[in-house]
């Protein structure tokens, strides 16, 4: 007797979002940087919190007497002060300005679009910016109160964020078995023309590990019909090599984000042990 798919045999995976290369945050009275993250209720995978990190190549530690960035998020583009709920900084009782790399808020559903800016200390600096939902961890807001910044008025030419999916530790499938994911993409988030691409990854510690890999569009597929075997099919796309890294891709012709996607990982590989340890990831990219 076949097996029937459900909702209990996949691993809902949230979104990834984050900044594509780096960018320049300047010092006062330069103009001040600003960043726009539009993000879907669905995409979450309802984990409760986001946590958003800044990252700082030449200084990742924030050492306070080398260059480093301060950061204000906003639910409002106007930037009044009652729409401004986050920052990656304090002020000590010393009146001493302390930064941090990381601001983890509370996920609201009100907030579907939020507004950043910043500013650069001691000198300009390049940053980029990671965002992700989950599950447990420390909430810090910093002290926004009183503001670094004294300006309000829209953002200026802000930088978007590109999304993308990921399991952060190795997985592993057996031998002609399979490990299904789904992730929900937030199509607002994405302006023109796209393409998804999964890319599953084996694992160095067994260097026999091979796959094959589907990804497949919810809104044409159901996950039982989300097999290696039926790619060419509408909505599908395969890869069959039993390689050790193997890559598929859907544009946006075939896909309804908002619907979300299945990803197929078939072990085809693991001689030594039967097992397949791997990594996954699921980037969009705007064409």
């Amino acid at each position: 007797m076949s097996h029937e798919i459900s909702a209990d045999d996949f691993i809902e995976l949230p979104v990834v979002y984050y900044t594509q290369g780096q960018f320049t945050a300047f010092t006062y009275p330069g103009p001040i940087t600003y960043a726009t993250l539009v993000q879907c209720n669905s995409s979450r995978a309802n984990n409760p919190l986001i946590v958003i990190s800044i990252i700082q190549p030449d200084n990742v530690a924030f050492v306070p007497d080398e260059p480093f960035v301060v950061m204000e998020i906003s639910s409002c583009n106007s930037w009044e002060p009652e729409c401004i709920f986050a920052a990656n900084y304090l002020y000590d009782d010393e009146d001493n300005l302390h930064a941090f790399s990381n601001v983890t808020i509370p996920y609201n559903e009100s907030q579907s679009t939020l507004y950043f800016r910043f500013l650069a200390v001691i000198s300009d600096i390049s940053i980029s910016l990671h965002t992700e939902y989950v599950n447990d961890s420390e909430i810090f807001v910093g002290r926004y109160e009183t503001s670094v910044f004294n300006n309000v008025g829209p953002s200026v030419n802000p930088v978007l964020f590109n999304q993308m999916a990921k399991n952060d530790q190795s997985s592993s499938v057996m031998t002609l078995s399979s490990v299904y994911y789904y992730i929900s993409f937030c199509q607002a988030a994405i302006k023109g023309d796209y393409t998804l691409t999964a890319t599953v990854t084996g694992q160095p510690t067994t260097p026999l590990s091979g796959f094959d890999v589907a990804i497949c569009s919810k809104n044409v597929v159901t996950i039982q019909n989300c097999q290696v075997y039926n790619g060419g099919l509408k909505g599908i796309y395969a890869i069959q090599s039993g390689a050790s890294v193997v890559s598929a891709w859907l544009d946006s012709a075939d896909i309804a984000l908002s619907e979300g996607v299945f990803v197929n990982v078939f072990g085809y590989g693991g001689e030594l042990d039967g097992y397949n340890d791997f990594i996954l990831s699921i980037v969009e990219t705007t064409d």
